[in-house]
């Protein structure tokens, strides 16, 4: 005999149940379960249309200081910043940083029209080096930002 105990809601259950399908004594297989996010769309664009949902995500609504002036210190320096970088020239944490980025993510996927699952769209690109994330702008992403519609300041 076997115990599995499980904690949580009854909406929560119905979302894994099917993973104790054999310890129910279930002799049908567990069908599965749908996602509960989309798979991200592929879509891929020309360059120019890429620029332009990238500039609409920029100006569809003003940007917030504090995304403005990341922003500036990306295109400011060549080789990028880190999130500590970012934390101390403006004077917030790391935490708010991050929330900085994912206020910023959730701009994008709520433009009309972005490219999710486009690398090429990507304003810019993070790499780890060990304690930390480099943010750098992508070519878009600086043409983007240097586009006269786009206000920083």
């Amino acid at each position: 005999m076997r115990l599995i105990e499980f904690e949580g809601t009854p909406a929560e259950f119905e979302l894994v149940k099917h993973q104790f399908g054999a310890a129910t004594g279930s002799l049908e297989p567990p069908k599965p379960v749908p996602s509960a996010e989309p798979a991200p769309k592929t879509t891929k664009m020309p360059p120019q249309d890429r620029h332009e949902v990238v500039v609409t995500a920029l100006t569809r609504i003003p940007l917030p200081q504090t995304m403005r002036e990341v922003f500036k210190a990306l295109l400011k320096s060549s080789n990028g910043m880190t999130t500590a970088e970012f934390a101390d020239l403006l004077g917030i944490t790391r935490a708010q940083i991050a929330g900085v980025f994912g206020a910023f993510g959730r701009r994008l996927s709520h433009t009309d029209g972005f490219p999710e699952g486009d690398a090429e769209a990507w304003i810019a690109t993070n790499t780890w080096n060990g304690t930390e994330r480099r943010y750098v702008l992508t070519p878009l992403g600086r043409a983007a930002l240097q586009d006269k519609r786009v206000k920083l300041s």
